[in-house]
């Protein structure tokens, strides 16, 4: 009780926005000396160019985030080994995020290898982003000790470690610290009629969408907020939103004009594209990200996981959003709460167009964790909280134990999870077994347990273990057993344990677009012939024709091992060897 009281005071005293910025700073210094990982790799090559892999971008503001652009660009990828061979014709992985790539374009003008200044770039946004919202739930909450309990919680929620950590990542930072600008100028101008406040609501609205396509959450809790609290009546509330739709409609169809968009993968799911694939997402994925951000469990898992064990962790999933529903059910009758809840709500559905990932709940937690502390204050203010049960009662201290005291201890340990990511690529980046002149080879790994990640080795090579190669192509996942039988002087057929297209495989083809038997694909000194098919339409074994004997030295074979990439000797014509399954993450 007395540790409760000293915490609730500081909550709502004077200097709890310093704190709060000192607080962010110190649980997200881990995050200043661990360099570059996964994106910031690519990122730096297009800002910077590289002697092995090409010059810089003319257009780096414009392409950073435009990973696959069209059909000729996929085509390049597939022939470098950036993209696999089951990509699907069509594959666009394009956004434009100008404004974020605008602040990394300084980053490199001002210190290109200055990785821990790059990181701290990072901190002081989400820092700022705290404080600014501690304003914002301050105007919602009042000034009492709940908004400062809010913002505690949104400052210390343990999901936000890596994406703050990652320097690729800013621009959800940034999308979100506009957001919280547009919600505070929109309620100065409604409640107070400052009308400036129009205008800081709408330069909000497009610096937020402009630093990433997460900005569009903004309009949930614009909508909320009319519905609810505007002075005006939810009338008058909705026709004020009119200059808001305007610049998120014109940014859309500049979005399309310029060809950014996102087609032909699972993992990400456009809604105006395919909205049947996106309500199925949204019932699939809304549960996890749900659980994620009220039982502070990580949602990153579960793709990870088999079928089965998606299936219950989505029946948890169901039970926490029921339990959860149950314990808000009390407050009904406050306006805030219904405007949080619903703006939570809305937000949460735009993320479900992406694959489930603590990173993308910034949004979604500026509801949750004004909810939770309104939870707090019914809970720990006997007058509010006296007509509730015992059992509601020890519900919402689980969730204090949970936000309050194992998440933010967690936020250290959890900064390191790219540390950890980054050393596992590092590792196979190192012992690459290159041999003499690599420009006339090309690398085939045949088992990768994770190729989003092995299809950054080159990159990693590239930038820490000069020179690199010139080509890696993946056959198959190697998370289980792979039967690999040799038919030819020239052929390979492989047949991995529960077929090709595995876990994030699923980036490069969406389950809406399944391979056909006899369907082909030419690559580099290799066709691949799709030669059989699970039921749900992915390959379960491929047959690799190579233009040359498996023999010829051009070709070099590796495996994956579970820290390093291994040489691999052919089996005899009519031979087979089955390659063992390793750990997605050998950490």
């Amino acid at each position: 009780m007395w540790v409760r009281g000293k915490f609730l005071r500081w909550c709502g005293g004077r200097f709890v926005g310093g704190g709060l910025v000192v607080l962010v700073c110190v649980l997200m210094s881990p995050s200043l000396f661990q360099g570059y990982f996964l994106d910031d790799y690519s990122h730096r090559w297009c800002f910077l160019g590289h002697s092995d892999l090409g010059p810089p971008s003319q257009r780096p503001v414009m392409e950073m985030f435009a990973f696959v652009r069209d059909e000729g660009h996929l085509r390049t990828y597939m022939e470098k080994g950036y993209a696999p061979w089951w990509s699907t014709s069509g594959l666009r992985l394009s956004f434009w995020r100008p404004l974020a790539a605008l602040s990394h374009a300084i980053d490199y003008r001002l210190w290109p290898d200055g990785a821990v200044w790059m990181h701290l770039h990072n901190v002081l946004w989400f820092a700022l982003l705290v404080w600014v919202l501690l304003r914002l739930y301050r105007r919602w909450l009042g000034e009492g000790w709940v908004a400062g309990a809010a913002a505690f919680c949104f400052a210390t929620y343990g999901g936000f470690a890596m994406p703050v950590t990652w320097i690729a990542n800013r621009n959800g930072l940034m999308a979100v610290f506009w957001g919280v600008i547009a919600l505070w100028g929109h309620d100065r101008w409604r409640a107070e009629g400052w009308r400036w406040g129009a205008v800081v609501g709408g330069i909000g609205v497009s610096l937020s969408v402009l630093s990433a396509e997460a900005g569009i959450a903004t309009g949930a809790y614009l909508f909320a907020y009319a519905c609810f609290l505007d002075r005006g009546g939810w009338f008058r509330g909705g026709l004020a939103l009119w200059p808001y739709a305007v610049v998120v409609i014109g940014w859309r169809v500049v979005y399309r004009a310029l060809g950014y968009g996102v087609v032909g993968t699972t993992m990400y799911v456009d809604p105006l594209l395919s909205p049947v694939a996106f309500v199925f997402a949204v019932v699939e994925r809304l549960p996890i990200l749900w659980m994620s951000l009220w039982a502070v469990v990580p949602s990153s898992a579960y793709v990870l996981l088999s079928r089965g064990q998606q299936g219950l962790v989505w029946g948890m999933g169901v039970l926490v959003s029921v339990w959860v529903c149950w314990m808000l059910w009390p407050l009904r009758s406050s306006k805030v709460v219904r405007c949080l809840g619903l703006g939570m709500f809305l937000s949460i559905l735009p993320v479900c167009a992406v694959f489930p990932d603590d990173r993308s709940l910034f949004f979604v937690a500026i509801g949750g964790m004004g909810l939770l502390a309104l939870l707090f204050q019914r809970r720990w203010e006997p007058a509010k909280g006296a007509d509730l049960s015992r059992f509601w009662g020890a519900s919402v201290g689980i969730l204090a134990a949970l936000h309050l005291v194992i998440s933010p201890l967690s936020v250290p340990l959890r900064t390191q999870m790219t540390t950890l990511l980054g050393r596992a690529i590092e590792e196979k980046a190192r012992s690459f077994p290159m041999e003499g002149n690599d420009n006339d080879r090309v690398y085939v790994l045949l088992n990768s347990s994770a190729s989003l990640l092995d299809l950054n080795v080159q990159l990693y090579r590239a930038f820490l273990y000069p020179p690199t190669y010139r080509s890696l192509h993946i056959l198959g996942p190697g998370l289980r057993p792979v039967r690999v039988l040799r038919e030819d002087a020239y052929t390979l057929r492989l047949r991995p344990d529960g077929g090709f297209v595995q876990v994030f495989d699923a980036l490069f083809r969406g389950t809406d677009r399944p391979m056909r038997v006899g369907e082909k694909v030419r690559i580099n000194l290799m066709d691949v012939e799709v030669v059989s098919l699970l039921s749900d339409g992915r390959p379960s074994e491929a047959r690799f024709r190579f233009r040359v004997p498996l023999e010829d030295p051009r070709l070099v074979f590796l495996t994956g091992g579970k820290t390093a990439l291994l040489r691999w000797k052919p089996p005899a014509i009519g031979g087979h060897t089955i390659l063992q399954g390793g750990p997605l993450f050998p950490l």
